[in-house]
């Protein structure tokens, strides 16, 4: 378990993705102790719609997301999602 500083408690983490309608499309879970720009990457590859026939979904059409999130690491792997 992690520590998180800041509420002084020990803990886990969840950083889901979610759909429109707040359906969960990926859950990491991780200690509190984490940073939440860290699991941005993370939440976005594991991402993954299987379909009937064809290959699965990766990658979302449109992420939106806190100003938080806003990194140069972050920008770059969603300029190559394009």
């Amino acid at each position: 378990m992690g520590y998180d500083g800041h509420k002084k408690v020990k803990g886990i983490k969840l950083s889901v993705l979610v759909d429109l309608q707040g359906l969960p499309l990926s859950i990491i879970v991780v200690p509190a102790n984490k940073n939440d720009s860290t699991l941005y990457i993370p939440s976005l590859k594991n991402f993954k719609i299987m379909r009937p026939v064809g290959r699965p979904v990766n990658r979302p059409s449109k992420v939106t997301a806190d100003g938080m999130y806003d990194t140069v690491k972050i920008r770059v792997l969603l300029i190559k999602y394009r």
